[in-house]
């Protein structure tokens, strides 16, 4: 169902799709990266560390619902120029950074931009991608996260090894600044076509199996999370690979993610049922855990096989999810429903590194702080595997 009998805007309008869901956790990822040199120099803590990406998906998931009733109703356009510019902000106060208030600063300016991208990319996916081509849309542009965790942490390599890590948070937000001027006519015209919602609030009710689906997000979510901000330090310290061997391993998960979620949104193309997809991405994650307890008890160089199976495995959750949500869902609930996933994500994005934190903190063991981990990605093959299993028809 479109939104307006204007010309669908189709060349180049995902690739901005794409570069928004880059841009909106460029600083999760850039704190990431720079964490080890961090807690080297003393600037933070570790639970001070952790604090920084839970309080922008805790403000994210709280902001969550509202973005997304929002994103139905407001300027398409608008709403892209927002995520942009809220990232290259907090990029520009994390680099300027002196304390531990100044990077909460910028976790805080990033969180509105986060809570609004998944939604507002979705409506626009349901409004100008073909309609059998929905899953590669949602693949490709789901691998914008993964292109950015990729970017971020290639330039922080860089950065770290010759002008620091703060102009690297600069180069960052340059390059997002760019994105802005040169997708200005695309957004624009976008904008045009992705028209707002009028009239009354339809209630949204969620079939059980996407409920589930949803649970799984959580759920992978507080893995994920977990490996995005600890990984680093535990590639760099635990392991002995340095502060450039940290941000290698966030750049690698995000690289795989990008060929992992091109290959899911090939397969369901071409007609794999979503409920297969989800139960093997979940299984494959039950191996993550394992890697990491062996590679820091006796096999290092396995760690490097864990950020692949990682990326392969955890990454795609949120893709097939949300082809899921736009199969289903009618356009005018399209981003309240889109909002209800990202909020229970965020949710799992903000509990995990606290809890993997406080564990690591109180242990100083990283074999403990991944158990958390583990829990949760077991809960989420069982609750992939109870949605599967659901026969009733997926119409929101």
């Amino acid at each position: 169902m479109r939104t307006s009998s204007s010309p669908v805007p189709r060349r180049g309008s995902l690739a901005l799709l794409t570069s928004v869901m880059a841009a909106a956790p460029a600083v999760n990822y850039a704190f990431a990266a720079a964490g080890p040199a961090m807690l080297g120099f003393g600037i933070v803590t570790s639970p001070e560390f952790a604090a920084l990406p839970a309080v922008t998906f805790v403000l994210a998931a709280v902001l969550g619902r509202s973005c997304g009733a929002l994103s139905d109703r407001l300027d398409l356009s608008r709403q892209v120029h927002a995520v942009f510019l809220l990232a290259a902000l907090s990029l520009l106060v994390a680099a300027g950074g002196t304390n531990f208030w100044w990077f909460l600063a910028a976790s805080v300016i990033a969180a509105p931009g986060q809570a609004l991208c998944n939604s507002l990319t979705n409506r626009a996916v349901r409004a100008v991608a073909p309609h059998a081509r929905v899953p590669t849309w949602i693949g490709v542009k789901q691998s914008g996260v993964q292109a950015g965790q990729f970017l971020v942490g290639a330039v922080m390599i860089v950065a770290i090894g010759s002008v620091g890590w703060r102009s690297g948070m600069l180069v960052v937000g340059a390059i997002v600044l760019g994105v802005v001027l040169i997708g200005h006519r695309r957004t624009a015209e976008l904008g045009s076509t992705v028209r707002p919602v009028t009239g009354r609030r339809p209630r949204v009710s969620l079939p059980r199996g996407v409920a589930l689906t949803i649970g799984v997000v959580g759920l992978s979510g507080f893995a994920m999370q977990s490996l995005n901000v600890f990984l680093a330090l535990f590639v760099a310290d635990g392991l002995g690979y340095g502060t450039a061997g940290g941000a290698a391993a966030v750049a690698g998960i995000g690289l795989t993610g990008l060929a992992a979620r091109a290959g899911m949104a090939r397969g369901l193309t071409r007609g794999r049922p979503v409920g297969s997809s989800l139960v093997t991405a979940t299984a494959l994650a039950l191996l993550v855990p394992p890697g990491l307890w062996l590679a820091e008890s006796s096999v290092r160089w396995i760690v490097w096989l864990v950020v692949i199976l990682a990326g392969a495995s955890l990454l795609c959750v949120s893709a097939v999810a949300n082809t899921l949500v736009i199969q289903t869902c009618g356009s005018d609930v399209i981003g309240a429903v889109s909002a209800r996933l990202s909020t229970w994500m965020y949710v799992g994005f903000a509990s995990g590194p606290v809890v993997t934190g406080a564990v690591l903190h109180t242990t100083g063991s990283f074999a403990l702080a991944w158990v958390p981990s583990a829990v949760a990605v077991f809960g989420g093959v069982v609750l992939a595997v109870a949605a599967s299993t659901q026969r009733r028809a997926l119409t929101c």
